[in-house]
């Protein structure tokens, strides 16, 4: 899984966030939080860095292309709260390099942020 096209100007991301999976209507959690950090994110999109990519025996990744039983969502963790939207994994990799947070994956935002929510996402 692997792509190198971005539809939009990406920005360099920082802080926490996390990925979990609900269940297909994105009401209840099915997982636990995995925790990471931001890489980039852009109106549509983001990519984040993982220590892990399975949590309660579900591969982030794949689980939710593997059946329609479960949604992805990411949260970012703002000063006022937490912000959470469905997402779509564009691609996923392994950086063999990377000791703390080895995982990468790309994530299509499946609902847009505006420019103020991408603003305080954000901000360091």
């Amino acid at each position: 899984m692997s792509s190198t096209h971005h539809r939009e100007e990406r920005f360099p991301g920082h802080g926490r966030a996390g990925l979990f999976l609900a269940d297909a209507h994105g009401q209840t959690a099915m997982t636990e939080r995995l925790h990471g950090q931001l890489l980039d994110i852009s109106c549509n999109g983001a990519s984040l860095a993982l220590a892990e990519i399975i949590t309660d025996r579900k591969h982030m990744a794949y689980a939710p292309m593997e059946s329609d039983q479960f949604t992805l969502h990411i949260v970012f963790y703002l000063d006022d709260g937490e912000f959470i939207i469905p997402v779509k994994t564009t691609w996923f990799n392994k950086k063999l390099t990377a000791e703390n947070l080895p995982f990468r994956i790309g994530l299509e935002l499946l609902k847009p942020i505006t420019s103020g929510q991408l603003k305080k996402i954000r901000q360091p």
